[in-house]
C-alpha cells in the first residue's frame, strides 16, 4: 500500500510545478530543480515493487488547471505544500523491509524539505 501511494505522490509531485502561476517564476524554477533532484534520487532506489508498476495511473493535468485564471496561485501553493507534506510523512515511515537505502531516503527527505520551507511562508500570506 505504501509503495502505491509513494509512486502516485511522486508522479503528482513531478506535475505540480505546472500549477504555479508565471508570476511565481523564481519559486517555480526552484521547485523544478528540487523535484528533478528528487526524481534522480528515486531512480537510485534498487527496485520498484511490481504492484507499484501495476498501480500506475496516467496523471494528466485537467484542462481547467492549464488556464491560469481557473486556478489561483494561492491555491496552487497550498495544494503543493500539502502534497509535499504528505509525501514527506510517507517517507519518514520505516522502509527497512524494502531494501531501500536509508541514505537515499534521507537525501530525498532533505530535498523535499527545501520546497516545503519555501512554500510555507507563501501559503501563510
Amino acid at each position: 500500500m505504501t509503495y502505491r501511494c509513494l509512486l502516485q505522490m511522486v508522479l503528482l509531485l513531478c506535475l505540480s510545478t505546472t500549477a504555479l502561476s508565471r508570476s511565481y517564476s523564481l519559486l517555480r524554477f526552484q521547485q523544478e530543480r528540487s523535484l528533478e533532484v528528487c526524481q534522480n534520487l528515486l531512480w537510485q532506489l534498487p527496485s520498484t515493487p511490481q504492484h507499484c508498476l501495476e498501480a500506475r495511473m496516467d496523471f494528466q493535468m485537467p484542462e481547467e488547471m492549464m488556464q491560469e485564471q481557473q486556478f489561483r496561485k494561492e491555491d496552487a501553493v497550498l495544494v503543493m505544500y500539502e502534497m509535499l507534506q504528505h509525501i514527506f510523512n510517507i517517507l519518514t515511515r520505516d522502509f527497512s523491509s524494502t531494501g531501500w537505502s536509508d541514505t537515499i531516503i534521507e537525501h530525498l527527505l532533505e530535498e523535499l524539505y527545501e520546497p516545503m520551507s519555501r512554500l510555507e511562508p507563501i501559503q501563510k500570506e
